[in-house]
């Protein structure tokens, strides 16, 4: 988007001496530029199979009850192996945590902050980890997580905080290695943070030219009344944003990924007018509802007679 006032999207880009260049496209560019812009014709938002309840449209007819409010890990039937202060609470325990008040009502009564100042782990082996090192600014990601409420970004350091998963020892280095979704129930912020896929050779921002979001990748996505906000100023984004409502960036903040808005409502303020790779593998949990269910390979196999 430009500060220079208003400016015509629909044209072919970019035009030698003509700024500013929204980068902004319609179908038929660059020569068939009629009607209203290609993202807003014949496209529908992706249907989240959140807690079952969305029918077989969303959770297609073979998944087993409860959605991925049911089947996330870490989430609120998958809690933490570890319990401790500032262990992550996923939902309204009824007894204890992974024993969940069973409905999804956005009941967490506090909004969870992803980046506190001290540490956590929270990892279930073979199916997901949710922890955060503010030493290193390393929050790790991997699997699906799911909230029953509000989420935010939040700490009191100023440089950028870096995300990564499992694949390939946690450099992420092949395709479909370190690809994550964290579903909140509620609304998601990310706020005066700079949360990155990778950190440019300076150590101040994310680097906009060298991310391949094939290998590393985190959606968030809300469900909440509001949606998702990033902002104000000084806040970068490198990923994916879904909200079945807004999307919406504050003044000066910037993000590298796409906007998805259920109510197709992207509400941007003046931000980077940045493009990112082509999207091509997207995390399990947004291509498919749960119940694909699978059995791994032995481990410690002998044969003998």
């Amino acid at each position: 988007m430009s500060s220079g006032g208003q400016v015509n999207p629909c044209k072919s880009e970019p035009v030698p001496g003509n700024q500013p260049n929204t980068n902004i496209w319609v179908n038929g560019a660059p020569n068939n530029l009629t009607g209203v812009a290609s993202d807003v014709v014949g496209i529908t938002a992706p249907q989240i199979c959140w807690d079952g309840s969305q029918g077989a449209a969303a959770c297609g007819s073979n998944t087993p009850a409860g959605g991925w409010y049911r089947f996330a890990a870490p989430g609120p039937y998958n809690a933490c192996p570890t319990q401790g202060a500032g262990t992550p609470q996923f939902d309204t325990p009824l007894t204890s945590p992974g024993t969940p008040d069973g409905v999804m009502n956005r009941s967490l009564p506090t909004t969870f902050n992803l980046t506190p100042t001290t540490a956590y782990t929270c990892k279930i082996p073979n199916q997901g980890e949710l922890s955060w090192d503010p030493t290193s600014r390393t929050l790790t990601v991997a699997g699906t997580i799911f909230f029953d409420g509000s989420i935010t970004m939040t700490t009191s350091g100023n440089q950028p905080i870096k995300y990564t998963g499992w694949g390939s020892n946690g450099n992420c280095t092949q395709t479909a290695d370190c690809q994550s979704v964290i579903y909140a129930s509620g609304d998601i912020s990310i706020t005066s943070e700079r949360l990155c896929a990778v950190i440019n050779s300076q150590g101040n921002d994310c680097d906009w030219n060298n991310w391949d979001p094939n290998k590393k990748l985190l959606i968030f996505a809300s469900k909440g009344l509001t949606g998702v906000t990033v902002g104000p100023s000084q806040t970068s984004f490198q990923g994916g944003l879904y909200a079945e409502n807004t999307v919406a960036t504050g003044q000066g903040a910037v993000t590298e990924g796409p906007l998805v808005s259920g109510t197709k409502t992207v509400v941007l303020g003046q931000q980077f007018g940045g493009t990112f790779p082509p999207v091509t593998i997207a995390p399990f949990s947004i291509q498919k509802p749960p119940g694909g269910f699978w059995i791994d390979a032995p481990t410690n196999f002998q044969y003998g007679s």
